[in-house]
């Protein structure tokens, strides 16, 4: 046999419909390869961009933290005393020290008169938790109304 008989012999052994098959199935194995490789490749860029996200959230909170950091130590007492001489502040003198008398100070406990807690007493059945608690309220100044509601056991 020749050669050319050969190849003659495998292209017609093979039909037709065979190869065009066989196209098909590579054409769409090379797209699903395709497809996996842009899939991964978006998931990549994407992970990227979360990864690149956090970072920057990272040094934000630092930021954030330092800048706490110089707050507080510029409320410290010693700063602000500090900052205050810096502008020509400083404590007062005796001399310009004045004291103000207040009437009354400290004030008095207020007093209960006698029928209003014992009218107290009588409406909470004469109970002794009730009495000690109207006088409570009383010693604080709230007055128990008529409008109050109480609970019972």
């Amino acid at each position: 046999m020749t050669p050319h008989l050969i190849s003659r012999e495998i292209r017609n052994s093979v039909p037709f419909g065979t190869i065009r098959v066989l196209i098909l199935l590579l054409g769409i194995l090379a797209l699903l390869g395709i497809i996996y490789l842009v899939q991964s490749t978006q998931a990549t860029v994407a992970g990227q961009h979360a990864q690149e996200l956090r970072d920057r959230l990272d040094r934000l909170d630092r930021e954030i933290d330092q800048l706490e950091y110089d707050i507080a130590v510029l409320k410290t007492p010693s700063r602000i005393a500090e900052r205050a001489r810096a502008r020509g502040l400083h404590p007062p003198t005796l001399a310009q020290t004045v004291y103000l008398p207040v009437n009354n100070y400290p004030a008095a406990p207020p007093t209960i008169p006698a029928t209003l807690y014992n009218s107290t007493i009588a409406s909470n059945g004469d109970s002794f938790f009730g009495a000690l608690w109207n006088g409570f309220l009383a010693l604080l100044g709230i007055v128990p109304s008529s409008r109050t509601a109480e609970a019972s056991p």
